[in-house]
Formats: structure tokens, sequence, C-alpha cells
């Protein structure tokens, strides 16, 4: 699935969302609101493993903290949501403003360390960038913490890394972790980790992110340990329902949505061929043992247009459809394959089995078609921009110095390095200058 509106197209004909006509933006329906609950679970028992407490931050904040955000730390990249006739109330853009100015308080109460996330809102203009610009503020997910020194914050990067990775295995998403260029940093952070999805047009997208920030945000928020009365030293992960999103472009194909086991809203279909009595009951008998075994399953009735009936239910990328017949035979869809069972000799023990092994198999594709066919070397920088025209993410080496990183940006003339790759020491000749330089990746970005 190539283009944002065919995508779009079928996250409505699955009845995962629609989108309201006044304001572009989505509203998750049905099964979409249970994908969401199902992915929430997730997100909490990955922060709590972490050692994190989770807290339902208010969604207004008082204009005075985002006046230090702005004039102390950095100029808000996109305007805001004031409250009509409450001029000192807006809401929230930032998780920060509503965070600190609390842990500034509870770090004389408490002591250090302070570990929070949420799962909220988060509310800010810009420019509308396709689908995810129309879905971002539905679901943000956010972690703080705040610690005596930096070595403590440093190790709790790594921890909040380990929360990003297991977030986009639960959604087998592929991406790209990379060391941002110190110029996206500042002020705000003195080292970001970037999670970025590659989409099926070619561009990346940033679907997460990690930040040891020092002690910037202590300063101007006077988060201190109530021991010494030193400034906190801080770090913090968020990522959105773009994820999501990204998630389900990426394992979509022509026929509609392709849903990974771990958070599909139904896993099982069960479809009687017609309303006898009989059949219904075999229908209850199957979707019981298959609850039993923790699968979700829903019986649908075919309604009388049946072609378009299965068509939607393609679209909706069930992971396995089980069609009951007449003749007290069935028919077993998976839908990852393509493939049809009949009879199958052990209908639980198979379906449990395929649910099992469904996502890395489908995680393993993801990477050979997101990855490994979308990234090209580069050695000459007058190539790139001929990689970003065949749809492709460029791959250089670049050294750490301003002036090649915006030596490429000039000759290149598009796109944009998103980052040092964090997962690899490997070394070449800077595709700038000559000297040694990391592994690095340039793209269109959405």
């Amino acid at each position: 699935m190539k283009t944002c509106l065919d995508f779009k197209r079928a996250l409505v004909e699955s009845g995962l969302m629609d989108f309201a006509e006044e304001t572009s933006l989505a509203v998750w329906l049905g099964d979409g609101m249970k994908m969401l609950r199902i992915l929430e679970r997730k997100i909490i028992e990955l922060f709590e493993l972490q050692g994190y407490e989770e807290g339902r931050f208010p969604l207004l904040a008082h204009r005075s903290h985002f006046n230090k955000l702005c004039m102390e730390i950095c100029n808000f990249d996109g305007g805001v949501f004031c409250i009509e006739g409450k001029s000192d109330l807006l809401l929230r853009p930032s998780g920060e403003i509503v965070f600190y100015p609390l842990f500034a308080k509870w770090s004389k109460k408490r002591g250090l360390p302070l570990r929070f996330f949420s799962i909220g809102q988060m509310f800010r203009q810009g420019s509308a960038q396709k689908i995810f610009r129309q879905c971002e503020n539905d679901m943000f997910v956010e972690g703080h913490a705040s610690f005596k020194n930096a070595g403590e914050a440093h190790i709790e990067v790594d921890r909040l890394n380990d929360i990003l990775r297991s977030w986009f295995s639960i959604l087998s998403l592929p991406v790209l972790i990379v060391d941002r260029p110190g110029e996206t940093n500042k002020p705000v952070a003195e080292r970001h980790i970037g999670f970025d999805g590659i989409l099926p047009t070619g561009e990346t997208i940033l679907l997460g992110a990690s930040y040891y920030q020092g002690q910037i945000f202590s300063r101007v928020f006077n988060i201190k340990n109530r021991d010494t009365a030193d400034f906190a030293y801080q770090a913090e992960a968020g990522f959105s329902s773009r994820a999501i999103l990204a998630s389900l472009w990426v394992h979509a194909d022509k026929k509609g949505l392709v849903l990974p086991s771990s958070f599909a809203p139904i896993q099982v279909a069960i479809i009687p061929s017609s309303k006898d009595a009989g059949m219904l009951l075999q229908a209850e008998k199957i979707k019981k043992d298959l609850n039993v075994a923790g699968i979700r399953v829903r019986i649908q009735i075919p309604e009388r247009n049946k072609r378009v009936f299965y068509q939607n239910l393609e679209i909706s990328g069930y992971p396995v459809v089980i069609r009951l017949n007449e003749t007290d035979t069935c028919q077993v869809y998976y839908r990852f394959d393509d493939r049809c069972d009949s009879d199958p000799k052990n209908l639980l023990l198979e379906v449990s089995e395929y649910l099992k092994n469904l996502d890395g198999r489908i995680l393993r594709k993801a990477v050979d078609a997101h990855i490994s066919k979308m990234i090209f070397v580069c050695e000459d920088a007058r190539i790139i921009i001929d990689v970003l025209n065949s749809q492709k993410v460029a791959q250089i080496f670049l050294c750490s110095e301003s002036t090649c990183l915006h030596g490429v940006k000039t000759s290149v003339g598009r796109g944009e390095m998103i980052g040092w790759d964090y997962s690899s020491q490997e070394r070449g000749a800077c595709i700038q200058c000559g000297k040694e330089g990391r592994r690095a990746y340039y793209a269109r970005r959405i």
C-alpha cells in the first residue's frame, strides 16, 4: 500500500477510525479503540517493569510555565491553543511544562530519584503532515525521571531506550535508532536518541525519542536534590500514536491491513455460512475453545452482499478467518500468508501456533522490505539526491564537524541527516571531508 491516501481509505473501511470533516482529525472507533486499549496495557507494563509510577497529569498548563520554556530554553515550534477568557491557561503543548513544576515540589518532599510516566494527550499547532498530524494528539506517552547525578541519568536513558525497543517490538516495526545531530538537540537536550521508521513512500518519520537533558530543565523549573541543593539531572522519553499508524501502514498490502497478533483487536474471525442454529452452536464452541487459549475471537454473520462483506473482512486485516460450511467442514484463511487450509486436524493447536509465530514473521518481512531494500549506501554526496528521488534512504559516513553536515545539506538541497547509527561502531571516510566518520542516514522526512 504505497500511498497515504490508500492507507487512509483502508483505515476507514476497516472500521478502525474515521476522520471529522470539519477538522480532518482522526476519530478512533470500535476495533480501533480496542487496539488502543490493548496497547495501553502493554505500555503500562513496560514502564512499571522499569520502576515508573503512572500519573494522570493535567491537560491544562499555566502560561507562566510555558513562558519559562520559551524564554529560558527555546522558542516553541508551533503555536499553542489558549483557553478563551482564561489568559493564564492553555492546552499543554509539551509534557515538561506540567511534569516539571510538580517535580520541583516532589523533589523537596519525596527526594530523588523521581520516575513518572503518563499516557495522555498533547496539543500543538503545526503544518498538516499527512495522516500522522491528524492522529498524533490521540495518545501521547512520555516518561520523565530526575536524579542526583549525571551518571544515574545517563543509565536511565539506556533503560528508557529499552522501553522504546520493546514498544517497537510489540508493533513488529523495524526502526533506525540514531544519535541526532547536536544542532537539533540544543538547547532542550544534551543528547537526543531518535527512533525513526521508514514508510512505504521512502520517507522517514520520527516515531519515538529519548533525551539526556542534564540540568537544562531542572535549572529552569528549580528541581533540586534536597540533600545538597544541587540541581537534578533529567532523562526523558516519549512516543505517540503515530507509531501505531506507521506499523499499520508498513505491514499493509494491496488488499488492506495486515494486523500483528499482539495488538489485533480481533485475532480470529469465525464466519458461519448461515444462521442455522447448529452452525451457530458450532461457532460458539470454537470461539469458547479459542478464548480459553487467550485468543481474541469474534463471530461475524455475513451480510446480504457477501462479496462486499468478505472484501471488507480482508481489508480489516484479521490474522485468521475461519469459515464454517454447510457440510460441517471449515476453511481457515491465514491473512499474512494469503492462504487457506481446509479442515485442519487440530484447529486450536494450528491457529495458536500460527498466532504465536506471526509477529516475528511480520517483523522479518518488514525488515527486508523497509530496511534492507530501502537503504542505499552512498560514497558520493552528489548521488544522494538520486537516492532520495528513488524513494530510498541514503547511508553515508559523516564526521561530527558541523561544516560537513551543512556542506551535505547544501549540496543535496533537500532532505536531512536524521542521525548517526546508534547501534553501529562502523567507521569510514566522511562523505564531505574524507576524515573518519560514523555511519549515518540521510533521508526525506515526513
